[in-house]
């Protein structure tokens, strides 16, 4: 069973490195995601591994934190007036992306010899999986 202090003292250090990386892109002309990713790989395995071998079995509930808070967060921001201001632009950038990025993949599937089956199943996954959906969180 996992020790609550490890747990507690963990998240902790990981919420005041996060207010750090805030503090920071402030400072820095350097997006706030960058940073905080470039935090994470810095105290993860792949960097200092200053993170208890435990860490990774908390990786689930620690997502799904930071996603509830981060739908919070959009969601008290929308509002009507918002809506009517960017909802048109927003939902034709979004279905030009999703669109464009099936067809292209589609396309190109099908111009290189792969059944048609296969290309519109890799196309409807396309848009999952696009750069752009990357790009617009970051």
């Amino acid at each position: 069973m996992d020790d609550p202090g490890l747990i507690i003292t963990t998240l902790g250090a990981l919420l005041l490195l996060g207010l750090v990386g805030d503090l920071l892109s402030k400072r820095l002309p350097v997006p706030r995601v960058t940073l905080l990713v470039l935090f994470g790989v810095a105290v993860g395995s792949s960097g200092f591994d200053v993170l208890p071998g435990q860490a990774e079995d908390w990786y689930p509930f620690v997502s799904n934190l930071a996603l509830l808070m981060i739908g919070f967060l959009l969601g008290s921001k929308l509002s009507r007036d918002t809506l009517r201001e960017v909802g048109r632009p927003v939902l034709t950038i979004s279905a030009c992306e999703v669109l464009g990025a099936s067809l292209i993949v589609v396309a190109g599937l099908l111009l290189c010899g792969v059944p048609a089956e296969v290309a519109l199943l890799l196309g409807g996954i396309a848009p999952a999986s696009a750069p752009a959906a990357v790009t617009n969180v970051t």
